[in-house]
């Protein structure tokens, strides 16, 4: 796969310790050898602190888990959505129902992925691609405004 993106930065916002480590072993254990970009992640365990990192920083993807202290359901991604509507979102569950991820994806989510579910190279690709896919949706957009 390659990819015009060289470096991928992904807010995860989780509560659970344990699927923050495996996440962030998984992004160090990973091979970048020009097949995928380098990524770093950024870490928040509430909806409030994702959204005061996302002011303050620059992430390329939100990687959100689906019940945080703050948010559950869909209540997180649909905040996120109204307040960053450019940012690509992969909600990332213990449980990904085929009625859940309709939902989200209805939204707005790039993806709805189960946790423990991918390998890491899958996981890459399937972040850059909610990334570039993003990218695509918000050109075309742009494309469409200037037309009318």
């Amino acid at each position: 796969m390659s990819s015009t993106l060289t470096q991928f930065s992904v807010l995860m916002v989780e509560d659970n310790k344990a699927d923050i480590v495996q996440f962030q072993d998984m992004m160090i254990g990973a091979v970048f050898d020009g097949e995928y970009p380098q990524v770093t992640v950024g870490i928040c365990h509430t909806l409030n602190e994702a959204k005061i990192a996302i002011r303050k920083g620059r992430f390329d993807l939100i990687l959100l888990d689906v019940n945080l202290p703050d948010a559950e359901h869909l209540e997180g991604l649909k905040f996120l959505i109204e307040e960053f509507p450019d940012m690509p979102i992969v909600l990332h569950t213990g449980v990904c129902s085929a009625k859940l991820a309709s939902e989200a994806i209805a939204m707005g989510a790039q993806d709805c992925i189960p946790k423990g579910l991918l390998d890491k190279d899958n996981f890459i690709r399937l972040l850059v691609h909610a990334k570039m896919r993003q990218d695509g949706l918000r050109r075309l957009h742009s494309l469409s405004n200037r037309s009318i």
